[in-house]
């Protein structure tokens, strides 16, 4: 299969680096905490067991969650702004007039905004002793923030290394989605729980019917008495359910 054909400028210390926003989520986020902790107290009962506390988190959690997705759509509407720029990167290859170190997908490549190296890079021009992906604009950092700006007159081809790979969130995000997903936990373990209580009770439900409607004991006999009652019992039930001639 022919690789996708895919350019970009080639990047460099002092190029831009932007992210997008996520004060949305946040804020909404802390929104819905706020709130659920208001639901929670205002219910309180006087007597406050293991019960109450599991539910009061549920609560909480529900309300953060619910205010971290409507966080996420506000932002997805706001344009990226401006983080910093690239600081360092690999001194052995210099670009442009003022001849600043080349970015790459490395330790010595770094911005100024999250001390982050970039993500990724050209899957098909390497630089450096070690053979790694040359960064250029549009390319991603590991604090999925994004190179925006470039050399524009150097061209570098080679799709994005990690094209389709999700770079994880940034770590204010990354733990409000932990801390969401421990306070909801006590209602999945519940939820859980209860369906699998109930395929158990409908299984044998479905036993009991069956048993029922062949006519033989749900339990086994225990003594050559039984036993020869629920043979006797099985082959009636059996001939009755056979069609006659």
């Amino acid at each position: 299969m022919a690789e996708e054909f895919y350019i970009q400028y080639a990047a460099h210390v002092d190029r831009e680096v932007t992210h997008s926003s996520s004060t949305g989520t946040l804020a909404l986020a802390a929104g819905g905490i706020l709130i659920g902790v208001a639901i929670v107290i205002v219910a309180a009962p006087e007597v406050v067991t293991m019960t109450v506390v599991l539910e009061a988190a549920s609560t909480v959690g529900d309300y953060a969650g619910a205010g971290k997705i409507i966080g996420g759509l506000v932002d997805s509407f706001s344009a990226p702004g401006r983080a910093g720029e690239l600081v360092s990167g690999l001194d052995s290859v210099r670009l442009g007039p003022n001849v600043r170190q080349a970015a790459r997908v490395h330790d010595d490549t770094r911005a100024s905004c999250d001390n982050e190296k970039p993500a990724e890079g050209s899957r098909t021009v390497m630089l450096g002793p070690e053979r790694v992906p040359m960064s250029r604009r549009g390319d991603r950092l590991e604090c999925n923030g994004l190179i925006s700006q470039g050399l524009e007159s150097l061209i570098i081809g080679g799709v994005p290394s990690k094209q389709g790979v999700q770079i994880d969130e940034k770590d204010p995000l990354k733990w409000l989605g932990i801390g969401i997903d421990i306070l909801s936990l006590p209602k999945e373990l519940g939820w859980r729980l209860a369906v699998g209580v109930t395929q158990v009770g409908l299984e044998a439900a479905d036993q009991d019917q069956a048993a029922k409607l062949l006519g033989v004991p749900t339990e086994s006999p225990t003594d050559a008495v039984s036993w020869v009652k629920a043979l006797s019992d099985s082959k009636d039930a059996v001939g009755a359910t056979l069609p006659t001639k």
